[in-house]
């Protein structure tokens, strides 16, 4: 609610002015009224009001003086002045010196009210700069968060701090009595109409589920609400800030299901799994299994509620593999985007998805002129590669290989460097220390069994070589990867 001060010397005018208008229905509330100028001093210097009502003639002083006394005062406050038709011109000159609006004596409740309306959409443009800058104050992490929200009336109540981001006409749902936000202790922060933070801070850890009533309020005055994760540090607000907002965006941008979404900050792995089994299938020109594999990525999402964080690591991920072949086709440099990048050059997922798969699409048919695939290398190699793809988890010898396939061993070699980037043992290593990541991850398979399905018979060499591939033995993989899940 804005405040308003309302100021005249005739007590009946003042009794008139605030039984006039629906101050409360239009967003203010009268907070005091005075009927002399030192007494109106006082209450601005004491209260500093969104909104000044006064006459323009009064005995001690003018209006046109208040409003300049209350400007040298520091105060804020919007002025609009009262006048007969004997002061019109009076009251001109106080617009002139900055009052907002003026109303002649009797004032009409029609006009009034459309000046009212007028008011609070000033107010509200003011209060959502005001609101910006205290926003930048937070997420530049140029200061203490704490110490911003403190210098701006919030006391802490609790050791446990969420960020929560609304899109939507937050304050008119707020009136409900269902919203959640309307005891506890949160710092609102409306940044526009359609946007506002909503920082908690509680006593106890609230939990990530999500409350039935939170979504039945979300959905029923059309909110879409995102939540950060929990920390008991204010000095993260930024970060949380920035996660809520992730969240909030993810909703539309997958889409989810729900109005309401928690950020997860998990999922690299399986971003990492998707861009090395498109990095394969490019290093073979198959863009069929690439086009499979895309495919999946909007079902995956959802299945595992991830959101426009995990699809700026895809991109990303992505723009790494393109990279590595961008040399052997007219394909633009991709560049790496954050969230907000992505939001706003992607439409949804999907949109996201069509763009890599194109990308795709011009590397493996580089050069061609018609629907047929003409590949990059022979097509006696292509084969070879492609039955290296599907059989690394077997013994296989380039020699034995290159006979088979028709080719020349030193040629064939040359061109596995050439075409993957990597010697043919080391493309069969990478090959199999993936999918030994991916089945350890899995959860199903012990270690020792994963190193026979991935083509090792001495699990102490296998556990060499995942460790250098890794960082970590095979045996505390699985364990580290549930860390990040938690």
């Amino acid at each position: 609610m804005y405040r308003v001060l309302l100021v005249d010397d005739e007590i009946w005018s003042l009794e008139g002015m605030r039984k006039l208008l629906e101050w409360e229905r239009m967003g203010f509330t009268v907070i005091a009224q005075a009927s002399d100028a030192s007494e109106a001093g006082d209450v601005i210097a004491r209260a500093n009001p969104d909104v000044v009502f006064t006459d323009i003639r009064m005995p001690e002083i003018s209006g046109i003086e208040l409003m300049n006394m209350a400007r040298k005062m520091g105060a804020t406050s919007e002025f609009v002045v009262v006048s007969g038709f004997a002061e019109f011109e009076y009251a001109q000159e106080a617009l002139r010196y900055g009052a907002f609006d003026y109303q002649l004596k009797p004032v009409d409740p029609e006009e009034a009210g459309k000046l009212l309306e007028r008011l609070k959409q000033k107010l509200d443009e003011k209060q959502f700069v005001r609101n910006r800058q205290i926003y930048d104050q937070l997420v530049s992490g140029s200061g203490d968060p704490l110490e911003v929200l403190q210098a701006n009336g919030f006391v802490p109540c609790g050791d446990h701090w969420q960020a929560a981001v609304i899109h939507g006409d937050f304050f008119r749902a707020r009136s409900g009595e269902t919203c959640p936000f309307r005891n506890g202790n949160p710092f609102i922060l409306p940044l526009g109409k359609e946007k506002t933070v909503v920082l908690l801070n509680e006593a106890l850890c609230p939990g990530k589920a999500v409350p039935h009533d939170l979504k039945r309020w979300a959905e029923q005055h059309h909110l879409l609400a995102g939540f950060s994760d929990v920390c008991t540090d204010a000095g993260r607000l930024p970060k949380l800030i920035r996660e809520a907002d992730m969240a909030a965006v993810s909703i539309p941008f997958i889409p989810l299901r729900s109005a309401v979404h928690f950020f997860d900050g998990n999922g690299n792995a399986l971003i990492d799994s998707i861009a090395g089994k498109a990095e394969k299938w490019m290093m073979a020109n198959n863009f069929t299994e690439i086009s499979a594999l895309l495919d999946r990525i909007p079902g995956l999402f959802q299945q595992e509620n991830m959101g426009i964080y995990q699809a700026a690591l895809l991109w990303n991920r992505m723009a790494v593999v393109i990279g590595k072949r961008r040399g052997s086709a007219s394909v633009e440099r991709i560049e790496f985007l954050d969230y907000e990048g992505i939001a706003n050059r992607f439409r949804n997922l999907q949109a996201l998805r069509d763009e890599i798969r194109e990308t795709f699409r011009q590397i493996c048919f580089a050069g061609e002129a018609g629907p047929a695939r003409q590949p990059q290398y022979n097509d006696h190699f292509i084969a070879l590669l492609e039955h290296v793809n599907r059989n690394f988890n077997k013994d296989l010898s380039l020699g034995e290989l290159a006979g088979k396939f028709f080719l020349n061993m030193s040629y064939c070699s040359e061109l596995f460097k050439k075409a993957t980037g990597y010697t043919f043992t080391d493309y069969v290593t990478k090959l199999r220390m993936e999918t030994a990541a991916e089945l350890l991850q899995s959860g199903k398979y012990p270690a020792d069994k994963v190193c026979y399905m991935t083509g090792y018979h001495d699990y102490y060499y296998f556990s060499k070589i995942f460790k250098k591939f890794h960082g970590v033995p095979p045996s505390h993989f699985a364990g580290k990867m549930a860390k990040r899940y938690v």
